[in-house]
């Protein structure tokens, strides 16, 4: 018991002390957002610095949402930046076509009537950092803070409108009346 003691005492006394001295913080509003399929959305967020370093920061979102986000260029995030003074930054998504809509002809003449469950995106937004002095090849990236973020995409109904169905049929009938017409007149 008494050396597992003495081990615990060397092991507290030679452990190496580490000290964050770089990293970025996130400040945000919302963790869930209603949206409508195949619009544009973009969210902003505030990035913070409380440490010793600047770093160019950005955001990028994980999840459902990585594959439909597009941030902005990374800022330069000044050390000591608190969360008070957060830079302002945005992460835009491109809300994909979610919802099944029942169509008449090779995706025209279409109607929704939106009886499914609601889509939901689900991810993560991540505040991340590209560290200095990194040579080579290849893209490194520090992460500070997560957050969640939910984009609940809104079903609108749709019915089916049938006036260029209609339109069509009159162009056909107006045709094969204008040739009916010539043949007689000839």
């Amino acid at each position: 018991m008494q050396k597992a003691l003495l081990l615990f005492i060397i092991w507290l006394v030679f452990l190496p002390i580490v000290e964050a001295t770089v990293g970025v913080g996130i400040k945000w509003k919302t963790e869930s957002e209603i949206v409508k399929e195949g619009s544009s959305v973009c969210i902003t967020y505030g990035l913070y610095n409380p440490f010793d370093e600047d770093v160019m920061a950005f955001l990028k979102a994980t999840g459902d949402l990585e594959n439909i986000s597009k941030a902005e260029e990374p800022k330069l995030i000044p050390a000591g930046t608190d969360s008070e003074h957060a830079i302002p930054t945005q992460i835009c998504f491109t809300i994909p076509k979610v919802y099944k809509e029942d169509c008449l002809l090779f995706g025209y003449l279409c109607e929704r009537k939106c009886e499914e469950e609601q889509v939901i995106l689900k991810g993560e937004v991540i505040a991340a950092y590209q560290p200095k002095g990194i040579g080579g090849t290849g893209s490194a990236t520090g992460s500070s803070f997560a957050v969640p973020l939910r984009l609940l995409v809104e079903c609108e109904p749709m019915e089916r409108d049938l006036t260029p169905l209609y339109l069509l049929i009159a162009l056909v009938v107006l045709l094969i009346l204008s040739i009916i017409l010539r043949k007689r007149s000839k």
